[in-house]
């Protein structure tokens, strides 16, 4: 990843930030999957034109790329494949304290 990209993913996942009882809280995962799915339908109704269903699937097929919070996606949906994301691009993680820390073993 560029350090443009990086800067740009950062700045995002930042306006992801809200705050809850006087303090800014983040929540990563939800968050961020959301905002790609979000971006993902976008460039679909972009690429359709339309909102019909039809047309509107088309579009999602038709995705070439997009950058986002959660990976990069390359061609993520296709006729056999209607999930951008599997079980390779999910982590569990804990809170230790305030940091979030990935479970491993």
């Amino acid at each position: 990843m560029s350090t443009r990209q990086g800067h740009r993913r950062r700045r995002r996942i930042a306006a992801a930030a809200f705050v809850f009882a006087g303090s800014v809280t983040l929540l990563p995962v939800g968050v961020a999957n959301a905002y790609d799915a979000m971006q993902l339908t976008a460039l679909a109704l972009a690429k359709a034109g339309s909102s019909d269903g039809d047309k509107l699937r088309e579009g999602f097929l038709n995705i070439d790329s997009y950058q986002g919070l959660i990976k990069n996606y390359t061609k993520p949906f296709t006729d056999a494949n209607h999930d951008a994301l599997n079980e390779n691009d999910y982590v569990m993680v804990r809170y230790n304290g305030d940091q979030i820390e990935p479970i491993t073993g």
